[in-house]
């Protein structure tokens, strides 16, 4: 898949990068005890934890509701979009190793 390609159809693939902040329940680490993950992990550990160190702490969706008025604000774009979305297709060409149908990447 072409990295054009991927930033339309990666929907929550940036989610196996979100920061743990150690509370009861986290996103992140609920995606990162996925069997792909593991595995990836396995066999790429200094890759792939720095991939999660650098991508953790950015937000890729540009988005976010307003929990007061449940209004949908959109974000300004950030200068670093480009280099992170590259970083975070980086990730992806590792992982997609360990699945067969990329797609369940994306879920």
């Amino acid at each position: 898949m072409s990295p054009e390609d991927f930033r339309i159809a990666q929907n929550n693939f940036h989610l196996f990068f979100t920061k743990d902040n150690g509370e009861k329940i986290s996103i992140g680490r609920i995606y990162r005890k996925k069997e792909v993950f593991q595995q990836c992990l396995r066999d790429n550990p200094k890759q792939l934890e720095a991939l999660v160190k650098e991508l953790s702490d950015y937000r890729f969706q540009r988005w976010y509701v307003d929990k007061d008025t449940n209004k949908m604000d959109i974000l300004p774009d950030d200068p670093r979009s480009q280099e992170m979305h590259r970083k975070l297709y980086n990730a992806y060409l590792l992982m997609r190793e360990y699945v067969e149908d990329d797609r369940t990447l994306f879920k």
